[in-house]
């Protein structure tokens, strides 16, 4: 986990617009720490986790960082210190209903990869810690925290022979499940979906020379299921990986493969669409290697993947625009500094992203931001606000509405395409007095649609799925 990795840094997106990118140091110090996650609340404060590690004493420590709005400074807290063993690593966070953090991560003691598994929760005044694996070498690399909608937390980590996981419900005591067993289990991601149910992706190794299988465990409120989402026997995929949910609940994946034949680094993005797994293999390079993919997708549904890029021995960066059949994939540069190390993206409440890193070389920890994408027309006014609602039914069977409102008089256009692009219908394209509407859809073939609203200098879409 603390190999050095010389990268270059992408954001990977499912729209091409046009870009314009902010940077701030959030800690510049020789020791600041690699591993970190971030997380964007309602209100669109900034929650960052980092794993901190003085350049005088040798070991590290577990760190909070808040950014209140775009004009605030970022409100550094200690929170677990350990000056002598290594505290903070893999960390992860989840916020719970009052906004507060919850954190995992690992206490590895005496220098030697045999770590505990520990847990921090701040109740709005101080930080409290524990830890809930009480035996050395009891899960490999990688933790990871849901709160569910009751505000307990439920903690992930993979063992050596079995996925596990932990959950409280307040009290002093924690429950223990084991949701996988095998040869091995490396890295694990989890994120709850729409309906507040629980899904976690991680690796299982079938033995010490490969391959591994990305598998998916998904709790529907009763009972694990468990499922393999990609395996096609030529992978050795490195403990790199993270999840999000789409709109319509569906879970999407994104790692690193390393291929068992040529050794090629690849980057997959895998995903359920209600019926089938399905893989794009997003790039791939000979002599160098992707690193630490971190995935977020917006109200519209656009894939957002940050990444690091490690250089091939030539030292030339490498990246790539690849294309489906429904959308381009567009790499933008976000920092061609060497040695990034992880990454971790959201997405704020404007639908924009977010990405924090770490520069091994400078010690500094980065977040980088996108601000809305130019393009926008001349003469058009800013103020005609809108609330576009989801479709409903969603999915349907051939015919849904969608409700939307209007601040201020202008020009409305409500568009319906399909998954290609194809223009399927003009629902709207009026000028409107302030108020609520509602729009109708009748006699559609099952397919990918979406809905398409623009008024004045507002442009939204929401995806509807006609069975």
């Amino acid at each position: 986990m603390r190999n050095l990795v010389f990268c270059t840094l992408f954001i990977l997106f499912s729209i091409s617009l046009a870009q314009d990118w902010n940077t701030e140091e959030i800690l510049d110090h020789s020791g600041s720490g690699s591993s970190c996650d971030l997380e964007i609340d309602e209100l669109g404060q900034l929650h960052l986790c980092f794993q901190y590690k003085s350049n005088i004493l040798p070991g590290s420590n577990l760190y909070y960082a808040l950014k209140a709005d775009a004009t605030s400074d970022w409100e550094i807290t200690e929170v677990d210190v350990d000056n002598y063993n290594f505290l903070g690593d893999d960390c992860d966070m989840d916020l719970d209903s009052d906004e507060n953090p919850h954190i995992s991560y690992l206490y590895e003691v005496d220098y030697e990869y045999t770590p505990y598994v520990k847990y921090a929760a701040f109740n709005g005044t101080a930080w409290a810690t524990e830890q809930i694996t009480n035996y050395p070498n009891s899960a490999g690399p990688g933790t990871a925290i849901v709160i569910d909608n009751n505000d307990n937390p439920h903690i992930f980590y993979p063992k050596y022979e079995a996925l596990e996981y932990q959950t409280s419900d307040g009290t002093d005591s924690w429950t223990t499940e084991v949701l996988d067993t095998g040869y091995m289990f490396k890295s694990v991601a989890a994120e709850k979906d729409i309906t507040g149910n629980i899904g976690v992706a991680y690796f299982y190794v079938h033995s010490s020379a490969g391959p591994i299988d990305l598998k998916y465990a998904y709790n529907n409120g009763t009972s694990w299921s468990v499922e393999t989402a990609f395996n096609d026997n030529s992978c050795v995929s490195i403990w790199q990986l993270d999840m999000a949910y789409d709109q319509s609940g569906q879970p999407h994946i994104v790692y690193v493969a390393t291929a068992l034949t040529d050794d090629n680094s690849q980057l997959h993005h895998t995903w359920f669409d209600g019926a089938n797994w399905n893989t794009d293999n997003l790039g791939f390079v000979s002599t160098g290697n992707y690193t630490f993919p971190s995935i977020a997708i917006d109200n519209n549904d656009a894939v957002h993947i940050a990444y690091g890029l490690r250089p091939t021995n030539s030292g030339a960066a490498v990246f790539h625009h690849i294309s489906d059949e429904s959308d381009t994939w567009v790499d933008v540069i976000i920092s061609d500094e060497v040695n990034c190390w992880n990454t971790t993206i959201e997405i704020d409440p404007d639908n924009q992203p977010h990405i924090v890193y770490y520069n091994y070389s400078g010690g500094i920890t980065t977040h980088a931001w996108r601000t809305n994408p130019s393009g926008i027309e001349e003469g058009f006014s800013s103020t005609n606000l809108i609330q576009l609602s989801q479709p409903v039914p969603n999915p349907c069977n051939g015919s849904a509405s969608i409700n939307y409102s209007i601040t201020s008089p202008g020009n409305v256009s409500l568009e319906l395409f399909d998954i290609t692009g194809r223009l399927v219908n003009t629902l709207e394209h009026s000028f409107h007095q302030p108020g609520n509407y509602e729009s109708e859809v009748n006699d559609l073939s099952p397919g990918v649609y979406l809905f398409r609203f623009s008024a004045e200098d507002t442009v939204e879409t929401k995806k509807l799925v006609v069975l």
